[in-house]
């Protein structure tokens, strides 16, 4: 027998499926469907809005305002399928293995509550809550039928908290905030305090939170964690990464419920840098070629070295250091052996794993390790 957790892909296929996400269809044919479903009169309402919205004219919540069914809703996000379930999948695994039995746990922006469903599904010892500004949407989450454990409840979550709504143990989002989409004209990070402070108020102290936003830039990224940190969030590192679909990309990531010191430039610089890093060094360098790249790094600073010896008798002399952006660990032998690997400096800690000699629990890289507490 399968077991469940070789299986989730094509099971959250199927369940999003039933929920009415159009799969294996062109735009043309999507268009068609969402036609159908509405029927001509808001069909057109809905394409005049989208216009509208593209000029800055109207709001992302004006034409979500038109959907009255789960159907119709997720028949509308059937364009952008492979980023849905691309984005589903990292936060399903997120929680997977880190949600002990009883934890109550949040899905922020939840529209029509196709992924609530899914983690109430997964997690039937839990209470799952699905949370939307859009009225119409909570009603049509409501109206579906799913598991006993799930809920939905009306909330903007740049409001306060209601008080029927509990601190959460885990909290998830997946596009609930829309960058390009803000009345007040705020600054960017202005704009994800905003958000991030109500995210907080609905968190249990050490809570975790997962979110995965549509973020163009580095810069951008920079204000949204600087925001999240100012609203009492700590980045956990380790734990981010970036959702990768065919020509695009979504940062992914990954929170704690605590207060701690924004991370040090360099290491949101190289986790923006992650994929470009992983591309230009897919294996380590040997021999020549690691000790002229080692000789070519600029900036150098060793966190720490030792001996290591390996399975096959030989002992080498290992550093870890960074370079910049670039983490990376350096193993020479008096016999001419060099061996160097090159890592995104966010993820410089989890060389310490490989080496018996570094504490992984010692916070000793210059203010890197930023919350390894997941």
């Amino acid at each position: 027998m399968t077991s469940p957790e070789l299986d989730v892909a094509p099971r959250m296929r199927r369940h999003f499926e039933q929920g009415g996400v159009l799969f294996d269809r062109s735009s043309e044919e999507i268009d068609k469907a969402i036609k159908q479903l509405l029927g001509k009169r808001r069909f057109r309402e809905f394409s005049q809005t989208q216009d509208a919205r593209a000029e800055g004219e109207a709001r992302s919540a004006d034409i979500y305002a038109l959907f009255q069914t789960a159907h119709e809703w997720n028949a509308l996000f059937s364009g952008q399928l492979e980023a849905m379930l691309a984005v589903a999948l990292w936060l399903d695994g997120k929680l997977r293995y880190t949600t002990p039995p009883g934890s109550q746990i949040c899905e922020l922006g939840c529209g029509a509550g196709l992924l609530t469903n899914w983690l109430a599904g997964e997690h039937p010892e839990c209470r799952v809550v699905g949370v939307d500004a859009m009225p119409n949407l909570i009603a049509a989450a409501q109206r579906e039928p799913g598991p006993a454990n799930r809920e939905f409840a009306l909330w903007d979550y740049t409001q306060p908290k209601p008080d029927s709504l509990p601190r959460f143990d885990r909290l998830v989002c997946s596009f609930g905030i829309d960058l390009g989409d803000d009345p007040v004209k705020e600054t960017k990070e202005e704009f994800a305090q905003r958000h991030f402070r109500g995210w907080r108020e609905a968190a249990q102290d050490n809570a975790h939170l997962c979110t995965v936003l549509r973020i163009p830039d580095l810069e951008t990224c920079r204000a949204v964690v600087a925001g999240a940190h100012a609203a009492g969030w700590s980045l956990v590192v380790s734990e981010s990464d970036f959702v990768t679909i065919p020509g695009e990309r979504f940062p992914a990531l990954s929170f704690v419920a605590r207060k701690s010191p924004a991370p040090h430039p360099d290491v949101l610089r190289s986790l923006w840098l992650k994929k470009e890093i992983k591309d230009r060094f897919p294996r380590a360098l040997l021999n020549e070629e690691a000790k002229a790249f080692f000789e070519a790094l600029g900036d150098k600073q060793i966190l720490e070295s030792g001996p290591e010896i390996h399975y096959w008798g030989m002992t080498t002399t290992t550093v870890i250091g960074t370079a910049h952006v670039f983490g990376f660990s350096y193993s020479t032998s008096p016999k001419g052996f060099a061996r160097l690997e090159i890592v995104p400096l966010a993820d410089v800690d989890q060389l310490s794993l490989e080496f018996d000699w570094l504490d992984p629990t010692e916070p000793s890289f210059r203010g890197f390790r930023v919350d390894d507490s997941w």
